[in-house]
């Protein structure tokens, strides 16, 4: 990459190192970044592709070029006449990550397709007994650990520990990064919630929701057809992994995003935030909680019909203006329960008391 090289570049001793030019690489870095790994995850899994094999590799390298982009980041802050293009870095980076978060769909949806053909390709009736039995296997009882979206959850997990809390350039980023995983849980909650994707509009909502009576066969044979959705089987094995990603991001949040970090005689800790096993979410502060929570719940229902003024919105993030790849662990749960697990454990790990407030139309809360 050109860009990683001319940010390189920068750091030699004696040279002197325009702003807009910095920022400029910064920002086509990221950008080529995340088009990069997407085109491999878009060939993942076909028969002919020839990044199949290199997948590991791809994603190990996109980590180390990303921590080059972060030490860039540091380098452009330290620069005078930067505070007006710092904006539109953490925008392009924070925009990265989201582009790189949906590849998870891009590889469920593949692992979803491929089940479906997997199941319908031989007819279970037509084989011979022990062949029957051979074929259908054992029965599934924990979630599925995907290899493709374990190492891109590595990935988005490694992105996160290269941030310094320590650098004013990175809270932004912080923040950003929080955001995307956050929307990206509501949506899924969503879809394990009412086994289907949330429309696009309250109208489009209204109009999914209007069909016959459960009692009625044609509600009965809807009702089961959510169930067997491809979208949500698509969020059930996305699951385990999103919640390992929230897991790293929760014990980081009191020293990026507490207001009292910034008081003076209230410096982080980088101990603790380098230590997110030894964190508890009980180290936040109400008002942090309730950002996170007020971000959840617009990731699940969508901001439609909410003054931009309201609480719900001025209190919540928003996106702002390497290593070898690691493993995640998988949890023990049975397939069958995943839906149920899965919001329980993000309502678990952010609060539940978000679910019990009320904003009204004036945006005060009741």
């Amino acid at each position: 990459m050109r860009s990683l090289y001319q940010i390189g570049l920068c750091f030699k001793p004696g040279v002197h190192v325009e702003v807009t030019v910095l920022a400029h690489y910064l920002i086509s870095a990221a950008e080529e970044i995340s088009n990069i790994v997407l085109g491999a995850l878009g060939q993942y899994g076909s028969a002919d592709s020839p990044t199949g094999d290199r997948l590991p590799t791809t994603l190990i390298a996109a980590g180390r070029v990303v921590a080059g982009i972060l030490a860039g980041v540091q380098k452009l802050h330290r620069l005078n006449e930067s505070r007006s293009l710092i904006g539109q870095v953490t925008y392009a980076i924070v925009n990265m990550y989201e582009k790189l978060m949906s590849g998870l769909e891009v590889i469920s949806s593949h692992e979803t397709r491929q089940e479906s053909y997997d199941s319908s390709s031989t007819d279970p009736q037509a084989l011979p007994p022990k062949q029957k039995a051979k074929k259908a296997g054992p029965p599934r009882v924990n979630i599925k650990d995907v290899p493709a979206l374990n190492m891109l959850t590595s990935l988005l997990s490694g992105i996160v520990k290269h941030i310094d809390p320590k650098q004013p350039s990175h809270q932004d980023l912080f923040e950003g990064f929080l955001f995307c995983v956050l929307s990206k849980l509501g949506k899924n909650i969503y879809t394990t919630t009412f086994t289907r994707p949330r429309a696009a509009s309250i109208s489009d909502e209204i109009q999914a929701n209007s069909t016959p009576d459960e009692t009625d066969e044609g509600g009965q044979g809807r009702q089961q057809e959510h169930q067997h959705s491809p979208s949500l089987r698509q969020a059930h094995l996305e699951a385990p992994y999103l919640i390992y990603l929230l897991k790293q991001l929760l014990p980081l949040t009191p020293t990026f995003l507490e207001p009292a970090s910034k008081k003076p005689g209230n410096k982080p800790n980088p101990k603790t935030a380098s230590k997110p096993s030894n964190a508890s979410k009980s180290t936040l502060t109400l008002s942090a909680k309730q950002r996170l929570q007020n971000t959840l719940v617009t990731g699940i229902f969508g901001t439609e019909g909410v003054e931009e003024d309201s609480d719900l919105l001025l209190n919540c993030l928003r996106t702002p203006g390497g290593a070898a790849l690691g493993s995640v662990p998988v949890p023990r749960v049975k397939e069958v329960e995943v839906g149920e697990w899965f919001t329980g454990e993000v309502w678990r790990l952010v609060g539940w008391e978000g679910l019990g407030r009320e904003v009204a139309g004036d945006g005060e809360r009741v």
